[in-house]
Protein backbone atom coordinates (compact mmCIF):
# COMPACT_ATOMS: atom_id res chain seq x y z
CA UNK A 1 0.00 0.00 0.00
CA UNK A 2 2.80 2.35 0.95
CA UNK A 3 4.23 1.69 -2.80
CA UNK A 4 0.85 2.53 -4.28
CA UNK A 5 0.30 5.41 -2.40
CA UNK A 6 4.03 6.72 -3.28
CA UNK A 7 3.40 6.24 -7.03
CA UNK A 8 -0.33 7.90 -6.57
CA UNK A 9 1.60 11.22 -4.93
CA UNK A 10 3.76 11.27 -7.55
CA UNK A 11 1.16 10.61 -10.13
CA UNK A 12 -1.11 13.90 -8.26
CA UNK A 13 2.01 15.80 -8.35
CA UNK A 14 2.79 15.70 -12.37
CA UNK A 15 -0.56 16.19 -13.36
CA UNK A 16 -1.35 18.95 -11.34
CA UNK A 17 1.91 20.49 -12.41
CA UNK A 18 0.99 20.08 -15.86
CA UNK A 19 -2.26 20.72 -15.69
CA UNK A 20 -2.05 23.91 -13.99
CA UNK A 21 1.22 25.85 -14.08
CA UNK A 22 3.85 25.53 -16.91
CA UNK A 23 6.09 28.08 -18.65
CA UNK A 24 7.97 31.00 -18.00
CA UNK A 25 7.25 34.40 -19.25
CA UNK A 26 8.03 37.82 -17.52
CA UNK A 27 5.71 40.01 -16.45
CA UNK A 28 4.01 42.72 -13.43
CA UNK A 29 0.57 43.66 -12.63
CA UNK A 30 1.95 45.36 -8.76
CA UNK A 31 -0.87 44.89 -6.56
CA UNK A 32 -1.88 41.29 -8.26
CA UNK A 33 1.43 40.16 -7.75
CA UNK A 34 1.47 41.08 -3.63
CA UNK A 35 -1.87 39.97 -3.36
CA UNK A 36 -0.28 36.49 -4.72
CA UNK A 37 2.63 36.53 -2.02
CA UNK A 38 1.97 33.82 0.39
CA UNK A 39 1.50 30.31 0.84
CA UNK A 40 -1.92 28.87 -0.33
CA UNK A 41 -3.58 25.50 0.26
CA UNK A 42 -5.66 23.70 -2.56
CA UNK A 43 -9.11 22.40 -2.50
CA UNK A 44 -8.60 18.71 -3.60
CA UNK A 45 -12.24 18.50 -3.23
CA UNK A 46 -12.78 18.14 -7.08
CA UNK A 47 -9.15 16.35 -7.66
CA UNK A 48 -11.03 13.25 -8.91
CA UNK A 49 -12.10 15.60 -11.93
CA UNK A 50 -8.73 16.39 -12.34
CA UNK A 51 -6.87 13.33 -12.94
CA UNK A 52 -9.38 11.80 -15.74
CA UNK A 53 -8.74 8.69 -16.34
CA UNK A 54 -6.50 8.27 -13.38
CA UNK A 55 -9.95 8.93 -11.52
CA UNK A 56 -11.08 5.70 -10.39
CA UNK A 57 -7.24 4.78 -9.12
CA UNK A 58 -7.48 8.46 -6.89
CA UNK A 59 -11.25 7.48 -5.75
CA UNK A 60 -10.16 3.69 -4.70
CA UNK A 61 -7.31 5.57 -3.08
CA UNK A 62 -9.55 8.18 -1.37
CA UNK A 63 -12.18 5.33 0.04
CA UNK A 64 -9.15 3.79 1.45
CA UNK A 65 -8.85 6.45 3.94
CA UNK A 66 -5.93 8.28 1.75
CA UNK A 67 -5.88 12.10 2.44
CA UNK A 68 -4.40 14.76 0.69
CA UNK A 69 -3.54 18.41 1.05
CA UNK A 70 -1.32 20.34 -1.59
CA UNK A 71 -0.01 23.91 -0.78
CA UNK A 72 1.81 26.34 -3.13
CA UNK A 73 4.21 28.61 -1.98
CA UNK A 74 4.88 32.02 -3.76
CA UNK A 75 7.78 34.39 -2.68
CA UNK A 76 8.82 38.02 -3.49
CA UNK A 77 11.63 37.13 -5.50
CA UNK A 78 9.83 35.13 -8.33
CA UNK A 79 10.81 32.13 -6.63
CA UNK A 80 7.68 29.44 -4.81
CA UNK A 81 7.67 25.69 -3.20
CA UNK A 82 5.10 23.44 -4.14
CA UNK A 83 4.58 20.98 -1.12
CA UNK A 84 2.14 17.57 -1.76
CA UNK A 85 0.92 15.59 2.04
CA UNK A 86 -0.69 12.27 1.86
CA UNK A 87 -1.44 10.55 4.71
CA UNK A 88 -2.22 6.43 5.41
CA UNK A 89 -2.89 5.25 8.15
CA UNK A 90 -1.20 8.14 10.10
CA UNK A 91 1.67 8.21 7.87
CA UNK A 92 3.13 11.03 6.28
CA UNK A 93 4.62 10.82 2.81
CA UNK A 94 6.29 14.50 1.61
CA UNK A 95 6.63 15.74 -1.60
CA UNK A 96 8.72 19.47 -2.12
CA UNK A 97 9.35 20.91 -5.34
CA UNK A 98 11.03 24.26 -5.91
CA UNK A 99 9.89 26.33 -8.66
CA UNK A 100 10.40 30.23 -10.07
CA UNK A 101 7.03 31.81 -10.72
CA UNK A 102 6.54 35.77 -12.86
CA UNK A 103 3.32 36.74 -13.54
CA UNK A 104 2.33 39.29 -16.54
CA UNK A 105 -1.15 41.17 -15.82
CA UNK A 106 -3.06 38.12 -14.54
CA UNK A 107 -1.07 35.02 -16.72
CA UNK A 108 0.97 33.42 -14.19
CA UNK A 109 3.63 30.96 -14.94
CA UNK A 110 5.16 28.27 -13.17
CA UNK A 111 8.67 26.38 -14.46
CA UNK A 112 8.81 23.60 -11.74
CA UNK A 113 12.83 23.29 -11.12
CA UNK A 114 12.76 19.54 -12.15
CA UNK A 115 11.03 19.95 -15.71
CA UNK A 116 13.42 18.78 -18.47
CA UNK A 117 11.47 19.66 -21.37
CA UNK A 118 11.45 23.33 -23.32
CA UNK A 119 7.95 22.95 -24.62
CA UNK A 120 6.27 26.15 -24.68
CA UNK A 121 3.15 25.53 -22.76
CA UNK A 122 0.06 28.07 -21.52
CA UNK A 123 0.23 30.04 -18.93
CA UNK A 124 -2.33 30.05 -15.99
CA UNK A 125 -5.14 32.76 -15.36
CA UNK A 126 -5.45 33.53 -11.64
CA UNK A 127 -8.26 35.70 -9.81
CA UNK A 128 -7.68 36.70 -6.46
CA UNK A 129 -10.34 38.16 -3.94
CA UNK A 130 -9.85 37.83 -0.39
CA UNK A 131 -8.18 34.79 0.75
CA UNK A 132 -9.53 32.76 -2.38
CA UNK A 133 -7.81 32.49 -5.13
CA UNK A 134 -8.77 30.64 -8.88
CA UNK A 135 -6.34 28.88 -10.82
CA UNK A 136 -7.69 28.76 -14.57
CA UNK A 137 -5.77 26.89 -17.45
CA UNK A 138 -6.41 24.83 -20.56
CA UNK A 139 -5.08 21.04 -20.53
CA UNK A 140 -3.21 19.62 -23.65
CA UNK A 141 -7.04 18.16 -24.59
CA UNK A 142 -8.32 21.63 -24.70
CA UNK A 143 -10.14 21.02 -21.65
CA UNK A 144 -10.43 24.04 -19.02
CA UNK A 145 -9.00 22.87 -15.54
CA UNK A 146 -10.24 25.04 -12.67
CA UNK A 147 -8.17 25.06 -8.91
CA UNK A 148 -9.58 27.01 -5.82
CA UNK A 149 -6.44 27.56 -3.40
CA UNK A 150 -7.19 29.63 0.33
CA UNK A 151 -4.20 31.75 1.58
CA UNK A 152 -3.07 29.90 4.82
CA UNK A 153 0.05 32.81 5.43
Amino acid sequence: MKKATRILAIVLTLVLTVALFAGCKTGTKKSLKNQLIGKWEADLSGIAELMGEDADALEAMIELGVEYSLTMEFKKDGTGQMAMLVTYNGENMDEKEDFKWSLDGDKLTVEMEDEEDDDEETPTTIKIEGNKMTMTSVDDDGETVKMVFTRVK
